[in-house]
C-alpha cells in the first residue's frame, strides 16, 4: 500500500469514529473529551495529508486548531472530575 492510500484510510476510521463518538456525546455527555480527541486526531491526519503542498498556512491553522481541541478536552475533563 502506498503511503497516502494509508493515510485516507486512517481517515476515514477517524471520521467514522468521530461521528460515533459525536452521537454518543447527545446521549451521556462523557463522550464529549472522546469526541474533542478523535476530532483533533482527524485534524491531525488531513495535516499529515497535505504537509507537502504550497499552502502551508492551511496546515498551521489546521494542526493549531488540532491542539486547541486537545486543550479543551483536557480542560473539559478536569473541570467534570473536580
Amino acid at each position: 500500500m502506498s503511503n497516502k492510500r494509508t493515510i485516507v484510510i486512517f481517515g476515514i476510521i477517524s471520521l467514522i469514529i468521530t461521528l460515533i463518538t459525536f452521537i454518543l456525546s447527545f446521549i451521556n455527555s462523557a463522550f464529549i473529551p472522546a469526541c474533542l480527541l478523535w476530532l483533533s486526531l482527524l485534524l491531525f491526519d488531513i495535516c499529515y495529508y497535505k504537509k507537502d503542498d504550497k499552502k502551508k498556512n492551511q496546515v498551521y491553522i489546521l494542526f493549531s486548531f488540532g491542539v486547541m481541541l486537545i486543550i479543551i478536552a483536557l480542560i473539559y475533563t478536569i473541570t467534570r472530575v473536580l
